[in-house]
């Protein structure tokens, strides 16, 4: 039913060229899954803390500047760079961050 075959990237063994650009597909649930009768089940919440709780792991400007104002002790790392400059700007990015800390 399923493919339990590695990914080619990872196989030891030599693989076709068409396997390193096959696509795989997430399995479906069957019935969809619903959110409004399994919300017990499943949560987006994220705990910081005991007293803090953020509805998901995703925040705004305005969240992240309401949460450095709630915990004064938070350090923000800023990561962004600009896309043009490419794998090789992240990683600079990265390593200048790291040697911050």
């Amino acid at each position: 039913m399923g493919d339990d075959a590695p990914p080619a990237f990872l196989s030891t063994l030599t693989r076709p060229l068409w396997d390193y650009f096959k696509q795989r597909f997430a399995q479906v649930t069957n019935p969809p899954i619903d959110p409004l009768r399994e919300a017990h089940v499943m949560s987006l919440e994220v705990s910081l803390g005991k007293s803090l709780c953020l509805p998901g792991p995703i925040l705004s400007a305005a969240e992240l500047t309401a949460l450095c104002a709630a915990i004064p002790e938070l350090q923000v790392v800023d990561t962004s760079f600009p896309a043009s400059n490419g794998v090789s700007g992240a990683r600079r990015c990265l390593t200048q961050c790291l040697t911050t800390l």
